[in-house]
Formats: C-alpha cells, structure tokens, sequence
C-alpha cells in the first residue's frame, strides 16, 4: 500500500531526452531553491540505470515520447515496475497530441501530458501540478490480494478497519486502465476537440459502498472494486478506456470511438460478471454487490472547464438513472 509521502526542501526530477539541446534546456528551466535537482538521461536504458542505483531520490519524471529504442512510453511503462518509482509522478514530453498517444501514455502510467511546444512557464506549472501527488492525502495504491483471513500488517483483516477513508481516491495494482482521478483529469484536458467529441464519458456506481465498506476487510474491498473495474472494461468491449475510481462507490469512464451498451444492458451485464467471478472463485462478498451504470455523454468542450463539468454531467446522469430505478 502506498501513502502520498511529505517532502522536505526542493524537488529532485529526472529529464529523459535523447535531444541534446533539450537535455541542455530542461535544467535551466527548474532553478533552485524549488527545484533541488535536475538529473538527466540521453535514453530509457541509461534513465533505468539511474532509478536502480541505490539512493536514487526522485520526485518527478520527464519523459520525451519519441526516442530511438525503448521510446517514452515503454520507459514509462518499465519504471512502473521499478521498486520505489511505482507511484512517482511522469510527465510525457511530446511534439504529438493525437488523442492514441496520450491514451497509450496514461495506460503506461503517465499522470500528465506535455507538448513540447507549450511556453516555459508552462512546464513549471505542471511539475508543481504532479507536486501535489506527492504531499496530498486523500489518495491510496492497493495490492490486490484475495481473501485469506490475515492482515497485511495495517490491521486490515478487521472488517470495517481501513488505511483509507471511503471517499478516498484508489488505484489497484495489476488493475488494467484503472488510474487516479489526477491523471484521468489531466487525460480529459489534453483531448483535442476532435477526439473529445468522439470520447464518451460515463460514471458507474457501487451500490450501498458504506455497508460494505463497514462489512468488509480491506482485501475484500479491494476485490470488489477490481472486480467492478473489470466487468467495466469487459462491457465497453474497448482497449480504448480509461477509468478513475474517484471514491464513494464512483467509477469515473472514458471511452473513445466506441459504442458504450445503454445502462440497463450494461447494468445486466456488470450483473452476470459479478456472479460469475463469484461463483469461480468462491468470494461470498461478491455476491452481493450491485451497481448502477449512467448515461453517457460527451466532455464539456471548454478545455479549461472540461473536468470539472465533464464530472458534473456523468454524475448527474447516474443519479438520474439511480431514481429511475427506484420508481421503477
């Protein structure tokens, strides 16, 4: 599990560019005292070999996209599995800004996407943005671990005993296309408005979460949510889909050019993926959770307004269609 963690005296960040003029550049960009370090690697192997050395103490990455070789998103996606950097925040660095490549960056683990040709100030502003990662609360990485009745040291096999609130924001190791609210944020803000009109956005919801929140070890909960998140991904059908769990019971979705079922069907269909995991692997708590599934729509297209509004729009939805179910 893993906590935002405090930080003292200026950020240490790691530029990855085989550009030189770039590597000469980037430095300059981030003086002191906010920034107390600004390494830099000519290529995602020697980057590697930076993160594995003992010691290494890094806040934030910039990656450059388009590299020869092991390219940024690869790297992004290697540094993932480096112990210790699972979580540190990435900013991809790319001339492109077509709707594939961000996508497939934020599916690697990238929490925020940068043109390059964007002014200088602008740099500064999105690494003191993914600052935010480092010192905020209110956000959890989980390990997903079936049930099996012991604690992973936190006391969490005690129902009702979590190391995070219910209004928490969650990742889940191994939880494909899962992301932070951050970075689902940061992806719905970079869409062009081209690849935002053919994005739809919708919001799922885990049905009574306080009971089983109160109910419910920490590994069990955690289970219930990857499964939720992957009878999600299994009903759009879409290796173009992003999600957040945003807390409360919420799944925040976005799909682009795909024909997301309308909620009903998709309400059907999280409905048999939930008994069918259930009954394959035996974990009684899956039986009883349902979920309520809103209508889609499209990203406000304001870029400036889009998150907040966008979020606005899906939850409205899904509390519309949460009262028609109850006249029903």
């Amino acid at each position: 599990m893993n906590k935002p963690k405090s930080r003292e005296g200026g950020m240490r960040l790691l530029a990855v560019d085989d550009n030189p003029i770039a590597l000469e550049m980037l430095p300059k960009l981030f003086p002191q005292p906010d920034f107390a370090f600004v390494g830099v690697a000519r290529s995602g192997p020697e980057a590697l070999d930076i993160l594995s050395t003992a010691g290494a103490d890094i806040d934030c990455m910039l990656l450059d996209i388009e590299m020869p070789g092991m390219d940024g998103i690869e790297l992004c996606r290697r540094i993932r599995a480096v112990p210790g950097h699972r979580h540190t925040p990435i900013i991809m660095l790319t001339a492109r800004d077509d709707g594939d490549t961000i996508e497939r960056a934020f599916v690697a683990g990238a929490n925020d996407h940068l043109v390059k040709r964007n002014r200088v100030r602008e740099y500064i502003g999105r690494v003191k943005v993914a600052e935010r990662l480092l010192v905020e609360e209110g956000h959890f990485h989980l390990e997903r671990r079936e049930p099996d009745g012991e604690g992973d040291g936190e006391g969490t096999a005690v129902p009702g005993l979590h190391p995070f609130d219910i209004s928490d924001d969650l990742t889940i190791d191994g939880v494909e296309r899962l992301i932070l609210p951050f970075s689902f944020g940061n992806y719905l803000t970079q869409l062009d408005r081209e690849d935002s009109y053919r994005c739809k956005i919708f919001a799922v919801r885990v049905e009574d979460v306080a009971v089983h929140y109160h109910y419910t070890t920490t590994a069990d909960f955690t289970v219930m949510l990857a499964t939720v998140a992957e009878g999600i991904a299994k009903g759009t059908e879409s290796r173009r889909l992003l999600m957040a769990y945003s807390g409360d019971g919420n799944f925040i979705c976005a799909a682009r050019n795909t024909n997301v079922p309308d909620p009903e069907t998709f309400e059907a269909h999280m409905a048999e993926h939930l008994r069918a995991t259930a009954s394959r692997t035996g974990l009684d708590t899956l039986r009883g959770v349902r979920v309520s599934v809103g209508g889609q729509t499209s990203p406000c297209a304001s870029r400036t307004q889009r998150v907040r509004r966008s979020l606005e729009r899906v939850l409205a939805r899904l509390e519309a269609r949460q009262r028609k179910k109850l006249a029903s």
